[in-house]
């Protein structure tokens, strides 16, 4: 497990420098074909060495195709339709995760299971090769052209006159078509959302996969499979609410929000472990603030990056998920098992809280043109942080 989320750290880092190089759609499909392959491959591995080999290649080309469509779909919308696609993208990840118990009762041979996992992958690369490429990314790079046919044809799906449709290239300097994932340190704003958000999604995917790994106590007296299921299905509440909550309060109050719920419930965990059923409760309100949390950040790490660095600023963020995840395991089994079983909460607990903090100096997103150069970004990010902002009037996106 540790050798697959390391994949997805080299991965997710390299997919989106990629995607910001050679264009969402390229990526997207290499990725897809290479995960194909591993992931089929991984169900005929003829020993452990190559299990686990094929498990890193996996991961370093499964968790990227997330990202990348999460940026490509993104850049596709606008004005509401951005709050409702960023958090309900998610809904899918929760479904797979509860149906997932099922297929594993079905199949109880990894090998069979594997490949009913892996082979589905393959409806994915006909469909990247029919869709367009992302118009944003076009217009930074200066293909006009192109991005205006594509323009053209959306319009004309949806019963417009796509004929006199003009666009204008949004970047006002040539250097913004050497953009790379360094810049993204150059600038003092720029540098500081991004360390903070480095530092968040680390924590948010501690938080989320060491409760995860605890899915086999949810249910007392259940069974692993319903737990697993139980555990996936309470994540659909968590994404339906956040919704509300970040059109009317914001994507950095609503990630406050979500923070220091899930950080307050799962520290009170600690005063009732003793009642399963009143730990079950906590940790589960837990959980849902922890998941709506990790599922704005995944739209507002897509917002406040600039178009040139979209891909590279939520890849490297996304980066720290796998970290995170990588450290979980030891937080809820080994130190809880070895020291004491209230750690992992205080832990989980403690680090939400801080990522409330934290948010409150990040720049709010909504309701404001969102840049797309560097020199964009960089003033977009040095605007004022302070939860005041909160009680502005905002159109909310």
């Amino acid at each position: 497990m540790s050798l697959f989320l390391t994949g997805q750290v080299f991965g997710v880092l390299f997919s989106g420098v990629m995607s910001d190089y050679l264009g969402r759609k390229i990526t997207f499909i290499l990725f897809t074909f290479v995960a194909t392959i591993f992931s089929v491959a991984t169900a005929f591995a003829p020993n452990s060495s190559g299990y686990v080999g094929l498990r890193f290649m996996t991961g370093f080309v499964t968790f990227p195709l997330f990202t990348t469509v999460y940026t490509y779909g993104l850049e596709q919308v606008g004005g509401y339709a951005t709050t409702f696609f960023g958090i309900l993208f998610n809904l899918p990840w929760s479904f797979g995760y509860a149906l997932l118990p099922a297929v594993a009762y079905g199949l109880p041979d990894w090998k069979w299971l594997q490949l009913a996992v892996s082979v589905p992958l393959v409806l994915l690369i006909p469909i990247g090769i029919m869709m367009p490429e992302s118009p944003r990314w076009l217009l930074i790079k200066g293909r006009i052209t192109e991005a205006e046919r594509i323009v053209s044809r959306i319009a004309t799906f949806n019963g417009k006159d796509g004929s006199m449709i003009k666009l204008e290239p949004v970047r006002e300097d040539s250097s913004d078509l050497k953009a790379n994932f360094f810049d993204l340190f150059y600038t003092f704003h720029l540098r500081k959302i991004t360390l903070l958000l480095y530092f968040v999604w680390f924590s948010v995917a501690l938080a989320y996969y060491g409760l995860s790994l605890n899915a086999a106590y949810l249910v007392p007296g259940s069974s692993l499979y319903i737990n697993f299921a139980v555990s996936g299905l309470v994540e659909l509440p968590a994404y339906l609410s956040c919704v509300l909550t970040i059109l009317f309060c914001g994507r950095r109050i609503g990630l406050c929000i979500n923070f220091l719920l899930g950080g307050i419930a799962l520290l009170c965990v600690i005063a009732v472990l003793n009642d399963a059923k009143a730990a079950m409760v906590l940790s589960s309100i837990g959980k849902i603030g922890v998941a709506s949390a990790f599922a704005i950040l995944y739209l507002y790490s897509a917002e406040v990056f600039p178009t040139v660095l979209r891909a590279s600023g939520l890849g490297s963020a996304s980066m720290w998920a796998p970290l995170g995840s990588i450290v979980a395991p030891y937080i809820g089994g080994y130190l809880s098992r070895k020291y004491d079983e209230r750690i992992p909460m205080i832990v989980f607990g403690v680090l939400s809280i801080l990522c409330a903090i934290a948010c409150l100096f990040l720049p709010e997103t909504q309701g404001k043109k969102l840049p797309n150069t560097v020199e964009e970004g960089e003033k977009f990010a040095a605007q004022d942080s302070s939860i005041l902002t909160v009680f502005r009037k905002e159109t909310p996106i």
